[in-house]
């Protein structure tokens, strides 16, 4: 057997491993009324728990890669990916809306007016950094080790953003356009 190198590289392991946890609770509830024919009144509320040790997804650009088991003797999962609730975890999220169908005279069109209000808890986060691991561990001979690892000041989660809320308002403005079965002009704002 002859063993042909094609360079130099650091080893990959890539194996399944029990140091990777994540998990979602939630409760998702819904009601919607009409107390007549031209209003409308809806109101959804969750609340959720996201917790474990890896974010896994990226408000900004979804899924991401796991990398708590990469280079072993660089990272220790008890400071690197320590348990806690994630940076997805938003505990609690309701909404309340409103439609009016507005009465205007038939030759002004139809317009609707919502309300809708927001109140979300805040979000949890973490006092994190990237450490340079070099004056810490000795390089058990790694081409490329390592020059940057996270590091958690923090509990993971140990810290919440102030809880939201607002209020928005929206009109709906729409007419048949004379002659045309099809055609209208419309304004939202």
């Amino acid at each position: 057997t002859t063993v042909v190198a094609f360079g130099s590289y650091d080893p990959v392991v890539a194996n399944a491993t029990t140091d990777v946890d994540r998990s979602y609770k939630g409760l998702l509830t819904q009601l919607t009324v009409r107390p007549g024919t031209r209003v409308q009144v809806s109101a959804s509320y969750t609340l959720s728990s996201t917790f474990g040790n890896v974010d896994g997804e990226d408000a900004n650009v979804g899924p991401t890669m796991v990398t708590v088991t990469d280079y072993p003797e660089y990272r220790d999962v008890g400071w690197s990916a320590p348990l806690g609730p994630l940076g997805t975890d938003q505990r609690h999220r309701l909404r309340l809306w409103a439609t009016w169908d507005a009465k205007i005279p038939a030759p002004l069109g139809r317009m609707t007016i919502g309300l809708v209000q927001r109140v979300e808890s805040g979000g949890a986060w973490s006092a994190t950094g990237n450490i340079n691991p070099s004056a810490y561990v000795k390089n058990p001979g790694y081409l490329t080790p390592p020059s940057s690892v996270p590091y958690y000041f923090s509990a993971r989660g140990g810290y919440r953003n102030d809880t939201l809320t607002a209020t928005d308002l929206s009109v709906y403005w729409t007419r048949r356009l004379p002659g045309l079965k099809k055609g209208q002009v419309f304004c939202r704002g």
